[in-house]
């Protein structure tokens, strides 16, 4: 409860300025003796003057009773007196007065009316009042759930430095509720609040740096702020600083500093830490072994619900050591110590370890190399929801690997891997649906999904969406839209961003120059399936300015363009059918070439057919 004061602006009735001096005479006397916390003798000054109906002093009442300073504790009482102030727009006692009716304090539950009086002091300034006015629109607790309503009571406070309000926009950015996702603008508003050493904002800055949304991903120093949050007190990054030890990541491994973090994680309410807590016991890490305590850690991680700890629990002659085991020597390369650990826990379902064994047959690693046996671990673990293994069977697929190319296959699995956040994958996915690999061809979809990946700052999206925009692929054309991407991607240390921005803002000026950086714009957007930037590029192999010379590249360029719906590259197809250049010699395929030409009015395919003697309907 906030015990602070605020002034009343004004006295409604002109009789009260005859009992004014006595009223304010006897309240600042109680208060001076509230400070000096001589609450008996304050008690009696501040009641003659709540009585007299001075708003602060009703305030101050409340506070007394509401705390139990010099009286025996009275919620009752305290919200009796907090209203009676709140009545007369006392700032704080609207704030206390929808905390009371929040948490059901001296007064039955009333969510409805706990926003009724959060939505007062929020409109008398009070920012705390705004933010928890906010957080009952999150979860429509008393009004009707409303994202943007939670975002704009965040809003103000945030621009005013409340840390706690810049978080809380920031995982409103994050999740993309009310407002447009955007991972830029939730690593700005986090790192603010974390500035200002607000331990919840230092464990999600860490997040951030952590998966490298909306900032470049650094592993280093997401350990270092999780570290700092954890040492403020925040169980979450206490938890996960556990986790870190325990499994040496970035850091050496310390048994005994993953067990101080996991048990302060347990004592600071977050009982799924005691499942580790009762692995180390279990198996002597750091500590001496004590199944005892091991057991009776399960049982608390049991009662919360943990998974792993449940199924410990049902098979209490086992060991637990299995999966974490092998992941500490997978980890740390040991590969024979790691195997026979890991196809036990194959063998139980365990997703990770599949996926685990996946890789080491994909790349040879203490077995021998097996492409079907690394696709059937990584299919099984990716039915089982591995993230990880999804992305990698789409690639997989993809590339042929296995045997036959499967995009069908590799589309599946790159989208399962895009639904759940993973921001390579949902890249990948835009460029697939871009080029039509395993999907119909969807410029709309692509842009979504590159959008997506675009958010959390990868890159490559980020040049995609630029280059959409340039085009008017899947978007209405807005060169506008296309600047501000190339900005974020050169803003990135991109070289590609730094180019496409470049070359955007001299087509905008039309400087653009006829030489290899235009190519390389056009590559840009062949890059992400636009026809005509093939088509271009096609020319540029073909006629050797801005590429080296190349039929056979120019052949491939024209020939994607053209299956990709570009019709004006046919003629151009045509010739290089005809002359044999880049491609075995094709007279027919010539002539059918220059017929589609001409049907889409080509004047030279007219003309050339002509000299061949063949009529232009032909088949």
């Amino acid at each position: 409860m906030k015990q602070y004061l605020f002034p009343p602006f004004f006295l409604f009735l002109l009789g009260l300025l005859v009992l004014a001096p006595a009223r304010a005479d006897s309240y600042e006397k109680g208060e001076q003796y509230y400070q000096a916390k001589e609450y008996e003798a304050a008690l009696p000054l501040i009641k003659e003057a709540a009585k007299q109906g001075t708003a602060r002093a009703q305030y101050r009442l409340g506070v007394i009773f509401d705390n139990g300073y010099g009286v025996k504790r009275d919620s009752k009482k305290a919200f009796d007196w907090y209203r009676k102030a709140a009545g007369q727009q006392h700032v704080s006692a609207e704030y206390n007065l929808g905390m009371m009716y929040y948490k059901g304090e001296g007064t039955k539950r009333n969510y409805v009316e706990s926003a009724m009086w959060f939505k007062k002091a929020a409109e008398h300034g009070d920012a705390d009042a705004s933010i928890n006015l906010g957080i009952m629109y999150l979860n429509g607790e008393g009004v009707k759930q409303d994202y943007m309503q939670a975002y704009q009571c965040f809003l103000k406070p945030a621009i005013d430095d409340n840390p706690e309000a810049q978080i809380n926009l920031a995982l409103l950015y994050y999740e993309g509720k009310g407002i447009e996702q955007d991972y830029s603008q939730a690593f700005h508003w986090t790192q603010k609040a974390a500035e200002q050493g607000n331990m919840q904002a230092l464990y999600w800055l860490g997040f951030l740096y952590d998966k490298g949304y909306g900032v470049k991903k650094d592993v280093t120093k997401a350990v270092d702020l999780y570290r700092k949050a954890a040492d403020e007190g925040f169980a979450l990054a206490q938890h996960v600083m556990g986790i870190i030890y325990l499994e040496g990541r970035k850091i050496a491994v310390n048994d005994k500093l993953a067990l101080t973090y996991l048990t302060d994680a347990l004592k600071n309410g977050r009982p799924d830490a005691a499942y580790l807590i009762g692995y180390i016991y279990e198996n002597g890490r750091g500590v001496k072994a004590d199944r005892q305590k091991a057991m009776e850690m399960y049982r608390v991680a049991a009662k919360a619900g943990n998974a792993e700890a449940i199924e410990r629990l049902k098979n209490p002659d086992g060991s637990a050591e299995g999966f974490f085991q092998a992941e500490e020597y997978y980890l740390s390369r040991d590969y024979e110590k790691a195997l026979p650990l890991l196809e036990k826990e194959a063998n139980k379902g365990k997703a990770r370890a599949l996926f685990y064994l996946g890789a080491m047959y994909q790349h040879g690693w203490s077995v021998r190399a097996d492409q079907k046996k690394s696709l059937r671990f990584y299919e099984q673990a990716a039915q089982r929801g591995d993230a990880d293994a999804q992305f990698n069977l789409g690639i997989l697929y993809h590339s042929g690997f296995g045997g036959e190319r499967n995009d069908t296959k590799a589309a599946k699995w790159m989208r399962e891997a895009a639904k759940q956040g993973e921001t390579e994958a949902q890249h990948n996915l835009g460029y697939m649906y871009a080029n039509g690999y395993g999907l119909k061809k969807d410029y709309v979809k692509a842009h979504e999904w590159y959008l997506k990946a675009a958010r959390k700052g990868a890159t490559e999206s980020q040049i995609a969406l630029a280059t959409m925009y340039h085009y008017g692929m899947g978007v209405k054309k807005n060169d506008v839209e296309a600047l501000r991407w190339a900005e974020k991607a050169a803003k990135g240390d991109s070289a590609e961003g730094k180019l496409v921005l470049s070359l955007l803002q001299k087509t905008a000026s039309k400087q653009m120059e006829t030489s290899e950086q235009m190519v390389d714009f056009f590559q840009q957007a062949a890059n992400i399936g636009v026809p005509e930037g093939k088509a271009m590029v096609g020319v540029a192999y073909f006629e050797g300015e801005g590429r080296p010379q190349s039929d056979v590249l120019a052949f491939q360029y024209f020939n994607e363009a053209y299956k990709a719906g570009y019709v004006k590259v046919s003629y151009l197809l045509g010739y290089l059918y005809e002359t044999g250049r880049g491609v075995k010699a094709d007279k027919q395929k010539a002539l059918e070439m220059y017929r589609i030409s001409a049907k889409a009015g080509d004047k030279k395919a007219i003309e050339r057919l002509k000299s061949l003697g063949e009529p232009i309907s032909a088949r």
